[in-house]
C-alpha cells in the first residue's frame, strides 16, 4: 500500500468503501459510529471483485518493505485480519464511543487484532505511479508515562 502527498483527486485506487464487518452488530441503523468493527473495502472500479485492507504480526517474512513496521496489503478473502476500529484523531475515544461520526471529521483507524493504527510516513517507495509514500500499520505514540499522563490531562 502507498499513499501521495501530491493533489491527485480521488482515483479508483484511493477510494474505499467502509462496510460493516458484522451485519448483527447491535448499530441501529447504517451509519458508521465510533468503535464500530469495519471492513475497509477497495472501489468496484478496481477489481472485479472486493479487495479488503488487511494488516498482520511483523513476523520475520511479514513487514513493511522500507519502515519494517506492520505490512499493510489488501486481500480477498473476509477474515480477521480485515477488521478495523474507527476513532476520533481529537479527545477521548471512549468518550465517542457509539457515536455517529460526521463526514468531515478527523479518524484513526485502529487494526482490530493488532491494535496498531493505519500510518503514513514519508519514506518514498517508487511504483509505477511515481514516487509514493510507504503505508503501515504502527502505533505512532510515545509510551513515555509522563507524556501518557500529560496527554490523559488534555484529553488528546
Amino acid at each position: 500500500m502507498t499513499t501521495t502527498d501530491k493533489p491527485i483527486g480521488a482515483q479508483a485506487r484511493s477510494i474505499f468503501v467502509i462496510e460493516r464487518a458484522d451485519a448483527n452488530d447491535g448499530s441501529p441503523d447504517n451509519c458508521v459510529h465510533f468503535g464500530q468493527d469495519v471492513r475497509l473495502t477497495t472501489n468496484g472500479n478496481l477489481m472485479n471483485r472486493p479487495l479488503y485492507l488487511s494488516t498482520c504480526q511483523i513476523s520475520p517474512i511479514s513487514y513493511a518493505r522500507f519502515s519494517r513496521n506492520q505490512e499493510v496489503c489488501v486481500i480477498n478473502q473476509k477474515v480477521y485480519s480485515t477488521v478495523w476500529k474507527i476513532h476520533p484523531a481529537n479527545g477521548n475515544p471512549k468518550e465517542r464511543l457509539g457515536q455517529v461520526i460526521s463526514a468531515d471529521e478527523p479518524i484513526i483507524f485502529e487494526h482490530a487484532a493488532t491494535k496498531q493504527y493505519l500510518f503514513s510516513d514519508k519514506i518514498t517507495y517508487a511504483n509505477m505511479h511515481g514516487n509514493e509514500f510507504e503505508v503501515s500499520a504502527l502505533c505512532a505514540g510515545t509510551k513515555s508515562k509522563t507524556q501518557i499522563l500529560a496527554n490523559e490531562n488534555k484529553g488528546t
